[in-house]
């Protein structure tokens, strides 16, 4: 590949490559999770473009890192992953900033409907894609392919950007738009 050039036509016929090298369908289960992180990563780097606080875009940013780290543990092809310390702190500190923040913020009545302002909007978006990438994973922790910190952190980042979601409206003095039940169900 050219230096130059973002294009390889290596992927022309529908095939792609792992960190390894290794050919394989585009639609290979591996790639799936690959797009999922990645997915994943720019719903965060959209919610960055917006006004919040500091503490919170340092903890987005490492999320960010993170996403990167997974998908390279996750298909180092065969190597054994030791150490995932990185993983076991941040899931620490998005525990902090997720009971920080529900102790600052007052809970809404109900079930929340994604909205409010732009940037709560894509945490939300955030929350839901992050939703999507855990339940790929959880086919790779059933299978041993995924070690649990890592697991863990990714369903910590979804409660955590859904918290921050109502963090968001609530500085901008956004009322949250509760569910209204409209059916009922008999026993």
């Amino acid at each position: 590949m050219s230096p130059n050039k973002i294009y390889t036509r290596t992927g022309d016929a529908g095939m792609t490559s792992t960190v390894s090298g290794e050919r394989v369908k585009k639609s290979d289960f591996r790639i799936e999770v690959y797009g999922a992180l990645d997915e994943l990563n720019a719903c965060i780097g959209c919610l960055l473009t917006q006004k919040i606080p500091e503490t919170d875009v340092s903890l987005l940013k490492e999320a960010q890192n993170l996403l990167f780290e997974l998908g390279r543990i996750l298909f180092a092809d065969g190597e054994r992953v030791s150490e995932c310390s990185f993983f076991k702190k941040g899931l620490k500190e998005l525990e902090h900033a997720i009971d920080t923040i529900q102790q600052d913020f007052p809970r809404p009545g109900g079930f929340v409907l994604p909205g409010g302002t732009v940037s709560a909007a894509w945490g939300h978006m955030a929350r839901a894609t992050c939703r999507r990438t855990e339940r790929l994973l959880c086919r790779l922790l059933d299978e041993g392919g995924i070690v649990p910190e890592c697991f863990s952190y990714i369903n910590r980042l979804s409660d955590y950007l859904f918290v921050l979601s109502l963090k968001l409206n609530y500085i901008a003095g956004k009322k949250e738009n509760l569910w209204q039940k409209r059916c009922g169900f008999e026993k």
